[in-house]
């Protein structure tokens, strides 16, 4: 491998690298700084109806697995 074509592959890299790092931070800034709490499956409200997210006081997220996690 030439040294050209090795620049060129490290360019590329390089360019992967710093699109991930901007696509986590965009991540981080949207979602991970949030103060909405996301329920990724069934979201069943205090009144025992099922809700959209995101999660109010009183409501109850059940996952895939079988648990759960509450707004508190």
């Amino acid at each position: 491998m030439g040294p050209r074509a090795r620049t060129g592959v490290l360019l590329v890299m390089w360019a992967l690298v710093l699109g991930g790092v901007f696509e986590a931070g965009g991540g981080v800034v949207r979602h991970g700084l949030s103060p909405a709490v996301e329920c990724s499956w069934i979201n069943v409200g205090p009144d025992g109806e099922e809700h959209p997210s995101p999660m109010g006081p009183g409501d109850r997220c059940y996952r895939r697995d079988g648990g759960h996690r509450t707004y508190e």
